[in-house]
């Protein structure tokens, strides 16, 4: 079922349907992406904190699904030894926003980090998860005219930027 129920989602993340255009602030969107993820938050003493964040325009639906996936991730993926913090900021330029979800987890080596977007793709088959999250995320974003990416390094941290135009 979880196998079925992940390539449903993956299916519905398709980059050639038309994405929704509608206003959608993403401070709300982020307040109810941390409502679902309570329990996660709560039992791995997580700290998500956020700058002001701004209103875009696409489904509300769609960019919650890319937030749950990169905060779940760094939940995920977080050291052992510490708990898991994520700042997610937003800076505007000329035609765009770009929005960044930083952490303070294990990191992605250099060699891995375009990899990892691709579907069924896990750096460790041990982990939980079927390797479409990330997938699901650049299908969106796509979708929305942007584009996604991660600056990383080993036990440094991740930083996932999107971008979503205005």
């Amino acid at each position: 079922n979880t196998l079925v129920d992940a390539v449903l989602q993956y299916s519905k993340a398709d980059a050639d349907a038309p994405a929704v255009r509608e206003p959608v602030s993403i401070a709300e969107t982020l307040k109810w992406t941390l409502a679902n993820l309570h329990s996660e938050i709560r039992s791995s003493h997580s700290v998500i904190t956020s700058a002001v964040l701004p209103e875009v325009t696409g489904s509300e639906s769609e960019l919650a699904q890319v937030f749950q996936n990169l905060i779940t991730n760094a939940i995920r993926y977080r050291k052992l030894n510490q708990p898991p913090t994520v700042h997610v900021t937003a800076v505007e330029s000329d035609h765009e926003w770009m929005i960044s979800i930083a952490d303070n987890g294990i990191g992605i080596e250099a060699g891995q980090q375009e990899r990892i977007f691709n579907p069924f793709e896990r750096l460790n088959p041990e982990s939980p998860g079927l390797g479409l999250g990330l997938s699901i995320c650049r299908k969106v974003i796509e979708k929305h005219g942007g584009r996604i990416w991660v600056e990383s390094e080993t036990n440094e941290g991740s930083v996932f930027r999107f971008t979503l135009p205005k």
